[in-house]
């Protein structure tokens, strides 16, 4: 049993003096993303929390006082932020580089781990940068026409460390030489005229070699024909030349058909409109059952009138019919004795007419 506990207690000491003494060194490229780990994570069960540090040797900040830089903790393994824009850090307390920086060569970027069981050990990570040979990247094409008096834009990306002489010219002339600290270079011409064209070149240099490209600019006097394509290099000319070259051919056939096309306007605005105006009524379904409500009575009124009066018509043409009838019925009865006697003589009329002419 002694046996047993002596030799994992000294298993113990081994890994707090290996872990105490631990110190990494890195080579990373500048301008990429780094993930960084802590390897005390190893033990998650142990891990309260997490803390990053980053201090620079150069500015003897890293003896006693690396503590004062913090850039980014985990705590309880579920509670992370990054005081830095440039820096992040996952729950499993990996360190995130977004961009790695040429002031980040030689500096140390220290993992503290602070465990259940132990005391809290500091890992540290020492960042070098891979010195190249510069590289430049382009970002616009290699051969530009642009319109005379526009601005001409020429951008590259430039990968180095050390920083690089970065220098342009233009057809061997030297127009710019300048040492670049950042990650890209960029040539702005304002008011392009006919003698600028030409070829254009971005020359950049450190002590482990050089790189180059060149551009081939054209300045033209007028707009580009519908066939040319604009470069994404040039800002203004992209929109400007586009407007240019359809003022011509649209500014005529407006000017045209205008006087052309406005009378049938004028001449159908009074139509569409009195339309709209008789259909109103109709157009709305409420007026449309009420109208056609009304229609029905004022039809079935006029038809029952046009009875009426229909009847009230033949019974006054029966009656006045009737009348002239009866008139003539008590004229013929007045002339008949008359007719009478014409025929059968006076004697038969003195019998119809009276004693008196009997006497007679």
């Amino acid at each position: 049993m002694g046996h047993q506990i002596f030799f994992f207690y000294v298993t113990f000491i081994t890994l707090v003096a290996f872990s105490s003494g631990a110190e990494l060194q890195v080579t990373v490229k500048v301008y990429e993303r780094f993930l960084l780990a802590c390897p005390s994570f190893s033990d998650r069960g142990n891990v309260r929390e997490i803390k990053w540090y980053r201090c620079s040797p150069r500015n003897n900040d890293c003896d006693n006082e690396w503590m004062n830089f913090l850039i980014a903790y985990v705590d309880s393994m579920n509670e992370t932020e990054a005081d830095k824009p440039n820096f992040d850090v996952y729950e499993n307390g990996t360190l995130v580089i977004k961009m790695v920086q040429p002031t980040d060569d030689g500096v140390m970027f220290i993992c503290s781990a602070e465990k259940y069981y132990a005391r809290r050990i500091p890992i540290t990570t020492v960042l070098n940068i891979a010195q190249d040979p510069p590289k430049l990247i382009p970002e616009c094409p290699r051969s530009i026409h642009v319109i005379k008096g526009m601005d001409l834009h020429m951008d590259a990306l430039v990968q180095s460390y050390p920083y690089p002489w970065v220098t342009w010219s233009h057809n061997g002339r030297l127009l710019e030489n300048t040492s670049n600290v950042a990650s890209e270079t960029r040539l702005k011409i304002c008011n392009v005229t006919a003698n600028q064209d030409g070829r254009y070149s971005c020359y950049a240099e450190n002590i482990f070699g050089h790189d180059i490209f060149t551009v081939d600019v054209k300045v033209q006097e007028e707009s580009c024909t519908p066939t040319q394509t604009l470069p994404c290099g040039i800002k203004k000319v992209t929109t400007s030349p586009a407007l240019e070259t359809q003022r011509p051919s649209t500014s005529p056939t407006p000017k045209t058909p205008r006087p052309l096309a406005s009378p049938p306007l004028k001449t159908q605005r009074p139509t569409a409109s009195s339309s709209q105006k008789t259909q109103k009524p109709s157009a709305s379904p409420p007026l449309r059952k009420e109208d056609g409500k009304v229609l029905n009575w004022l039809t079935l009124i006029f038809v029952v009138l046009l009875v009426i009066a229909h009847g009230f018509t033949i019974g006054l043409l029966y009656f006045l019919l009737s009348k002239i009838k009866s008139i003539q019925d008590r004229v013929n009865g007045f002339e008949s004795p008359v007719l009478y006697k014409n025929v059968v003589g006076n004697q038969d009329v003195l019998e119809l007419n009276g004693g008196d002419e009997q006497g007679k």
